[in-house]
């Protein structure tokens, strides 16, 4: 009975001391101090900002593109339906337009809201005459155009009434620009081809002298006139001298020329055959006369005259327009249309690229403050650039570069980008 009572004491003093234990730790928990959330300096605070993405505010341009692209002939009924029916006269048109739109696509990033737009000038001359009167300038900035001669006229007064800048091939001179401020030469003027070719000539040949040839055709001789009157005059001195050329007199001509002194012979003509009569008679010379060989652009397409001449008396020539396909940034060009279009670009395909990039990009940055626009890097002038300079005070414009090309291994070669 004592033992029993003895572990019921034992027990309870145990259960005593847990009671005791547990209520101290609780005690101890209760004493512990909750620390204060550190003070944030207001200097290390970065605000977060709303980012909202900016509008790009874009300035409307209008671009139309004056085309001879004979659709209504195109979409006539065919008596061969499984043929498609396209005129060759219009490929150079269809390839401009293939040009402007590659360069709408590459000029999407500027802040202009690029309008480009096809005016048909084809067809019926009285119809032709009222479109080009009435909407083919109305509300647009810039034309384009690729207008046969006959409707030039009218379409340069029917731009100016509706102040808009007209772009045209070319001419035989300036007068157009120099009357109507509104007008671009895409290419140089012949007149003043013709004179930047003797600057050229004169700055690459300084202390030398000159041969042109002439014969009894009135428009070579023109030509060959204001060669010679232009290099005497860079000279300041006689250094052209005229050379009438005649197969029965050629053996009493050729005696004035100098030996062992490279001859520059400059042939302003159009005429395969006459041009080929003329090297046929340098190869039969004494080889220690050395012709160095001066002709026209219309020389980059004569298929009879024979190429292993021309290289052998480097033959020289200009062209306001000409492409490098090999060059690498218009071999790009090349693959991304022949991919697309399925037809090898003509060049007319490079210049619509060139021109509306030329105008769109000098318009983001400058507006139609157009004596400040700046000379642009294209496929035409990869080097210079395309540049247009104004043709007198307060008139129209002209493209002041021409290509300077050459005949090397078989082909022509682009030597020099010539500028004023």
């Amino acid at each position: 009975m004592v033992q029993r009572l003895l572990l019921v004491l034992f027990i309870s003093s145990l259960i005593s001391a847990s009671c005791a234990s547990q209520k101290k730790a609780v005690a101890q928990q209760s004493t512990v101090e909750v620390q204060p959330a550190p003070t944030i300096l207001k200097d290390t605070v970065v605000p977060v900002k709303n980012v909202v993405k900016e509008e790009i505010q874009r300035t409307p341009y209008t671009v139309r593109l004056l085309l001879p692209l004979r659709l209504e002939e195109h979409f006539a009924n065919d008596t061969l339906p499984d043929q498609p029916l396209i005129y060759d006269n219009t490929l150079s048109a269809l390839h401009f337009y293939l040009g402007a739109l590659a360069a709408v696509d590459s000029l999407k990033n500027l802040p202009v809201d690029l309008h480009v737009e096809v005016v048909d000038v084809s067809g019926d001359s009285i119809a032709l005459v009222n479109k080009l009167k009435q909407k083919a300038f109305k509300n647009a900035d810039l034309a384009l155009s690729f207008l046969p001669a006959q409707f030039l006229d009218v379409a340069i007064a029917a731009s100016a009434a509706a102040n808009c800048q007209l772009v045209i091939q070319g001419g035989s001179n300036t007068q157009l620009a120099a009357k109507y401020p509104n007008i671009w030469l895409a290419t140089p003027a012949n007149s003043t081809q013709l004179g930047m070719m003797s600057e050229y000539l004169f700055k690459e040949n300084p202390n030398s002298d000159f041969l042109v040839f002439t014969r009894k055709l009135r428009s070579e001789n023109v030509l060959a006139n204001y060669i010679a009157s232009r290099l005497d005059s860079l000279a300041g001195k006689k250094v052209c001298r005229l050379v009438e050329y005649n197969k029965d007199t050629w053996e009493t001509t050729q005696k004035s020329f100098p030996k062992s002194k490279r001859i520059h012979v400059i042939i302003p003509t159009q005429d395969e055959s006459y041009l080929q009569a003329i090297l046929n008679k340098f190869k039969a010379m004494d080889p220690e006369y050395l012709f160095h060989l001066i002709g026209l652009p219309s020389w980059e397409n004569f298929e009879s005259v024979d190429p292993t001449l021309l290289a052998e008396y480097q033959t020289t020539i200009f062209n306001g327009l000409h492409i490098d396909v090999d060059h690498p940034v218009s071999r790009k060009f090349r693959k991304a249309f022949i991919d697309l279009n399925h037809a090898d670009a003509q060049p007319q395909a490079y210049q619509a690229y060139d021109l509306l990039t030329y105008f769109v990009s000098n318009y983001a940055e400058h507006g139609k403050n157009y004596s400040s626009y700046q000379a642009k890097t294209t496929f035409e002038l990869p080097a210079k650039g395309l540049q247009f300079s104004p043709v007198c005070n307060g008139c129209g414009y002209e493209n002041s570069s021409l290509n300077i090309l050459r005949y090397w291994d078989f082909r022509l070669s682009r030597v020099a980008e010539f500028q004023r």
